[in-house]
């Protein structure tokens, strides 16, 4: 009996026929898709861009003195307020999500690559600060400052030019001929009758009432309960604590004074050297995503990213010992290198896996509920690590590094320790590691030939081996 995410792998959607050209581009249907997925995305480059151009700021002088001169306190607040937000929207997103339904299934390449854009929005921050920093007013600081909120605009106003609906959300509203419709028209030119669609309706439809059946079970309480669940959502906040508590964000918000710290104090050299060092994170995300994931596995590539930064964290601290000692220039420089690969090792893991490997560990019933979880302690951390980070630099320096060095190292062991390999597993498996009977909590007890899919109108069998029906039972809720 394979479970509904095993059908849902594109090596096997690829078998079925589609009215579609093989090149996306070619096809009118598929690059319209394609236009509005850009569309959404952009909202994750909208993120990158408003967290990162406030370090753009501490590099213009223009903007610290319309800001008063702010203190180390002031800028920790002013840069770790954005995350407020996100940690009181963290608690809203699990029951929401429950509630109406969650996106349709992707592809983990895509799941992959989606916080790699964050960076798409950082570059774009650091490189318009550059263009603008050598003016000497307060527009050096305002135009970007404007700038932020086109992103968001566009993403605005393509909802309201014809952005279609979910399907799914559709189907979940008992709305079936208008997800047809709207299947038809991306993925297949308009042909209702296309195999694929047909597959596609289908699959949605089971997907959705496997995730009723689970979240009408599973509450908080029946969750926390089963000793597999509390494992996964320890796993949860120890990639939002251990990822971010790397020293990395020191370096992504607060460049300005660690370079002024060694003699680099320009605002054109400051903001340069951020601008090359957001598209480095970017290559460096994006061979993480695209091929170490995938090539190496999860676990390993963790463990690589973990050694890299402590590689990269000894050397750094020395650097910028020996040129407070010395004011050597060849220190200086040795430290910006370092920067660069402390990034980079960082972007290899800690970037792409960030979401997509807790994704992994956690099934249907309890996802939501550990996402929320995970984004709330990451906002909480990145809140408490932004304000105090200037704060700490300010007062001993480079040491500060020492700090993470050791962060470094406990988050290495406890990888080595508790973290599972997740890749090429299937869903029973990956159900298996930690401790839970096969399929208790998501257990797949029955198949339902009569579910139908309609096509113009017309009830369609729907092939029986793409529909999962899962039930449970008051004995199965108290065991989980």
């Amino acid at each position: 009996m394979t479970a509904l995410p095993d059908s849902l792998l594109p090596g096997q959607l690829a078998q079925i026929p589609n009215n579609t050209n093989a090149k996306w581009w070619k096809d009118a249907g598929l690059r319209r898709l394609v236009f509005w997925q850009t569309c959404i995305l952009v909202s994750q480059m909208t993120v990158g861009y408003d967290e990162s151009v406030t370090g753009s700021f501490q590099a213009m002088k223009p903007w610290v003195e319309s800001m008063g001169n702010p203190t180390s306190s002031d800028i920790g607040l002013i840069t770790a307020i954005v995350f407020v937000g996100g940690f009181v929207g963290a608690f809203f997103a699990s029951p929401m999500a429950d509630r109406y339904g969650r996106r349709p299934a992707i592809a983990l390449g895509s799941l992959l690559c989606f916080n790699v854009l964050w960076y798409v929005g950082s570059i774009i921050a650091a490189w318009l600060t550059f263009g603008t920093g050598h003016l000497i007013t307060t527009w050096s600081w305002r135009i970007p400052s404007i700038a932020q909120g086109v992103p968001a605009l566009l993403v605005l106003l393509s909802t309201f030019s014809g952005m279609p609906e979910s399907p799914r959300y559709l189907i979940s509203r008992n709305r079936p001929h208008d997800a047809l419709h709207i299947l038809a028209t991306y993925h297949a030119n308009g042909d209702r009758a296309d195999a694929l669609v047909a597959h596609e309706l289908a699959q949605i439809t089971a997907a959705l009432a496997t995730e009723r059946a689970a979240s009408k079970t599973l509450t908080w309480r029946a969750a926390l309960r089963s000793r597999a669940h509390r494992a996964r959502f320890a796993l949860c906040v120890a990639v939002a604590v251990l990822t971010l508590w790397t020293g990395q964000g020191v370096i992504s918000y607060y460049f300005s004074p660690i370079l002024t710290s060694i003699g680099i104090a320009s605002t054109a050299a400051q903001t340069g050297i951020n601008g090359g060092m957001q598209v480095w994170n970017l290559v460096c995300s994006a061979v993480g995503a695209l091929v170490l994931a995938e090539r190496l596995g999860r676990r390993p590539l963790w463990l690589l990213s973990f050694a890299g930064m402590m590689a990269a964290n000894v050397p750094l601290t020395v650097a910028s010992a020996r040129y407070a000692a010395a004011g050597s220039e060849g220190a200086a420089r040795a430290v910006v290198v370092f920067l660069f690969l402390y990034n980079a090792a960082f972007n290899l893991a800690c970037n792409p896996l960030l979401y997509a490997y807790t994704t992994e560990i956690l099934p249907y019933g309890v996802r939501t509920k550990g996402l929320a979880l995970q984004i709330a302690v990451s906002q909480a951390a990145l809140t408490v690590n932004n304000y105090v980070n200037p704060i700490a630099l300010e007062a001993i320096g480079y040491w500060y590094f020492v700090f993470y060095l050791g962060m470094l190292v406990a988050g290495m062991a406890f990888i080595w320790l508790f973290f599972p390999e997740t890749k090429g597993k299937s869903l029973e498996e990956l159900v298996g590691l930690f401790g839970d009977e096969k399929g208790r909590g998501l257990r797949v007890v029955r198949r339902d030939p009569t579910l139908t899919a309609v096509l113009d109108g017309v009830a369609m069998p729907v092939d029986e081996e793409d529909v999962v029906v899962v039930t449970t039972t008051k004995k199965d809720e108290n065991k989980i």
